[in-house]
Formats: structure tokens, C-alpha cells, sequence
């Protein structure tokens, strides 16, 4: 079974922000009285029947990746994700589930590591938490650090799986990988920003540093603060090669006359400042919309 699940972009309202600040581990608190609301997308609902539809159209893989075909707990572990008992709690984490695929398995122990992205990171915690409960010689280890952090984990042998919130790359083929769920992207901006729609074109204009007021999209007099996730982050990558898309320049050029920006290092950081930065813009998972 395959996943669905998407990202948001936040608006705020409230506090400037200098070029290139960089909030790595600050969670932000929201207590600027910000007030994030999800829009729409080219006119279409951020929503997980539309993510699985394909009308909207900014969507990723999220991926579990193994060195070589998974075997033993690993792909007993995997099997169970994809399971019906696994895909419950894919849809109650606020990700779309996909048909179930039959699971059989027998008694199961031993241990297991797992690293990477801090998209999946919250949904795998309670997949341990189920798994372990359902067998108790077993304990899975969850650490985060990014996609990145995690394909780089199971190559030089530091976890058994990997967490990617985006596809491998062709550095990483040695892996294999198994598809648990696809992600969008989900905008969502300050009510003061006075906006509740906008353009992939225009999305990509905002976070390459060609558009830097929301009136320059139908809103209010407001400058827009970018916020950014770090290197490495599959969210960042994935969102990254769709707006070069779409402007028409390569992923490397991407972002070239962005100032202003913030960058954080995990999906709760990015909440916490898309919530604390005055005019700020940035992404995060469908399922984290109910943090707005």
C-alpha cells in the first residue's frame, strides 16, 4: 500500500527578519498572535482526496529506505506499515491511506534503528509504539535528522532503515526503496496577508526573491519573510525541484535572489516560526495543518 500526505506553506504577520537568519533548533512558541489559515493551490483545496486524485499537484514520495532488499525484522516491521493495522494509523496521523496489503507474520524480536525525516518521524513513533506492543522482544530505535541524515545512515551502516520524505537520488541507488505514502504541498498564510489563494508560479516567484510583498498577489501591504528548511531536508528538495520547475531554471539557481529568509531544521521549527516571523511563508506536512 502507498500513502498519500501533504505540505504546507504559513503565512504570518508581525516581526522582520534579516537575510539568511537561520533558526536551526528553535521550535518557535506562537505566542505573536499570528494567525495561520491554509489556502488553496492554483484554485484547488489543500485536502487528502485531492492529494490522492491528483488535482493538486505538488506531491512527493515518502519513502522507507533499506540497504538491498529489506529482510528480518526489517521487512516484517515494513510489511506491518503497510498492513491495514499500519495504514489506520497513516490515516489518524492525517495522511491518506491507500488500500492495505494482506500481513502474516510470526512471533518477531530483536532491534532496530531508524533515521531521517522529520516528516515521517512523528507517524513512525506510533508505528513503534503499536509494533512494539504488538511484539515485546522488539525495540525500534526513531531518530530524526532529515532525509538525508537518513539515506547516509543505513549506507554507512548507523540505521537499518531510513526515513525519506522524497525520493532517492542517484547517489543513493545502492538502496532500495519501498514507497509508504506521497506527500503535496499545502499553502497557508497569515489572515492578515489578506490572500487565500495562489499560483505555483507565484510560489516559486515568492521563494526566489521575485515577489517580496503580498500585495504583489492581491493582498495587503505586508513584506513576506521566506522561511526555508535546511540542506539535506527531502521536504525542502522535493519543494525546491517543483517551483525550478516551474520557473523554468535549474534547482541550483532556485532561490538565488531570496533575502530576507529564515531556515530551520524540522517541521516543528518551521510551525513555530511560521508563527512568530511577521509576512512569514514556509512548508510543512497535511498532517501538521491542525498545528496552524
Amino acid at each position: 500500500m502507498v500513502t498519500l500526505m501533504a505540505i504546507c506553506l504559513v503565512v504570518g504577520a508581525g516581526i522582520g527578519v534579516g537575510t539568511g537568519y537561520f533558526a536551526w533548533g528553535s521550535d518557535g512558541n506562537g505566542d505573536s498572535g499570528i494567525e495561520c489559515i491554509a489556502i488553496k493551490v492554483d484554485g484547488v483545496v489543500p485536502s487528502s482526496e485531492n492529494v490522492l486524485n491528483d488535482t493538486y499537484e505538488i506531491q512527493r514520495n515518502l519513502i522507507l529506505a533499506t540497504d538491498g532488499a529489506p529482510t528480518g525484522l526489517a521487512l516484517d516491521f515494513m510489511n506491518w506499515i503497510l498492513s491495514a493495522e499500519g495504514q489506520a494509523i497513516v490515516a489518524d496521523e492525517g495522511f491518506v491511506a491507500l488500500t492495505a496489503q494482506d500481513y502474516t507474520t510470526t512471533s518477531q524480536s530483536g532491534d532496530l534503528n531508524v533515521a531521517g525525516s522529520t516528516t515521517i518521524q512523528p507517524v513512525m513513533v506510533k508505528f513503534v509504539e503499536a509494533y512494539e506492543a504488538k511484539y515485546p522482544g522488539v525495540t525500534i530505535n526513531v531518530t530524526g535528522g532529515g532525509s538525508g541524515a537518513g539515506a547516509t545512515s543505513v549506507m554507512n551502516g548507523t540505521a537499518d532503515i531510513g526515513m525519506l520524505s522524497r525520493d532517492l537520488k542517484s547517489s543513493e541507488s545502492v538502496l532500495t526503496a519501498t514507497t509508504i505514502a506521497k506527500d503535496g504541498v499545502v499553502l497557508a498564510v497569515d489572515a492578515a496577508a489578506g490572500v487565500t489563494d495562489l499560483t505555483i508560479d507565484q510560489i516559486a516567484e515568492i521563494f526566489n526573491g521575485d515577489i517580496t510583498n503580498w500585495s504583489e498577489v492581491g493582498g495587503n501591504d505586508l513584506e513576506i519573510a521566506p522561511i526555508i528548511r535546511e540542506d539535506g531536508s527531502g521536504t525542502r528538495e522535493t519543494f525546491d525541484a517543483k517551483m525550478a520547475a516551474s520557473l523554468g531554471i535549474s534547482v541550483a539557481d532556485f532561490g538565488e535572489n531570496m533575502v530576507g529568509y529564515s531556515a530551520t531544521n524540522s517541521t516543528g521549527a518551521m510551525l513555530g516560526l511560521c508563527k512568530s516571523i511577521g509576512g512569514s511563508i514556509g512548508y510543512v506536512n497535511l498532517g501538521s495543518m491542525s498545528d496552524l
